[in-house]
């Protein structure tokens, strides 16, 4: 751990790689498009059967995954 350490505090490149790896760093609209085809035919035929629903978010750091998410939400509620 020290050796990593000394690593990650002199090596730039390796901060970042190591930082690149820890984390994600890229959001987009229906970034995931199998989460959002499997969220669409499993889970939502679901959320319909229920009176209300609430969704919590989990890293949405700058909310493009949140908003696919209610695009597809409001879609469904709108066809029902």
């Amino acid at each position: 751990m020290s050796a990593l350490q000394e690593k990650l505090l002199r090596d730039p490149l390796c901060l970042s790689r190591f930082l690149g790896a820890l984390s994600i760093n890229v959001t987009a609209l229906f970034r995931d498009s199998g989460f959002y085809l499997a969220f669409r035919e499993k889970v939502v035929p679901q959320l319909r059967s229920q009176p209300f629903i609430r969704i919590w978010h989990a890293g949405c750091s700058t909310g493009e995954e949140v908003y696919s998410l209610a695009i597809l939400l409001s879609f469904y509620v709108a066809m029902s």
